[in-house]
């Protein structure tokens, strides 16, 4: 499954081969910012942030897509980590879940995907084309409307996800 890059413009393939660009000054601090704000929560926690967990928070930091399991755990082997493994990969990523420091995105295909959550609560929606592609996107009115309606509702809103399903785009 390909990823495509709303701001960016580029795309994700699903061997990981990037066309749009990382390393932005702007990418490395949310990289950055995401990293520090992760080892506090874990250390909160009461637990480590070394070893595997560690490798694991790092492969996100640097990484502004979506990955599987898998990619994580081939970006660790091709950083030399030894010992990365599946087992390790998805503890850490149910830990990082539980504690809010990643989104998974099922895009229906039996492959969960994750994302670092940002500690301003700011995430990517995704549109999930038909054929196979997933855009990340930001709307600021769509965000205003969620944050209406949970006023509206008298709920205290602690997050939500949308995904929209739509055809490919034709032009």
């Amino acid at each position: 499954m390909a990823v495509r890059k709303a701001r960016a413009g580029g795309r994700v393939s699903a061997t990981g081969a990037h066309a749009h660009t990382h390393g932005s000054a702007t990418e490395i601090e949310a990289g950055a910012r995401w990293s520090e704000h992760a080892e506090t929560v874990l250390r909160d926690a009461g637990l480590r942030t070394g070893g595997g967990r560690a490798a694991v928070v790092g492969v996100l930091a640097d990484e502004g897509c979506v990955l599987t399991a898998h990619d994580i755990v081939d970006r660790l082997r091709d950083q030399g980590a030894r010992g990365a493994n599946l087992a390790t990969v998805y503890r850490t990523l149910d830990t990082l879940r539980a504690l809010h420091l990643v989104h998974r995105l099922d895009a229906g295909d039996g492959t969960a995907r994750y994302e670092r959550a940002l500690p301003g609560g700011e995430h990517h929606h995704h549109v999930l084309f038909e054929d196979g592609q997933i855009e990340p996107f930001h709307d600021d009115e769509l965000e205003q409307a969620i944050h209406a309606l949970a006023s509206r509702l008298g709920v205290e809103l602690v997050g939500h996800d949308i995904v929209l399903h739509a055809a490919p785009r034709t032009s």
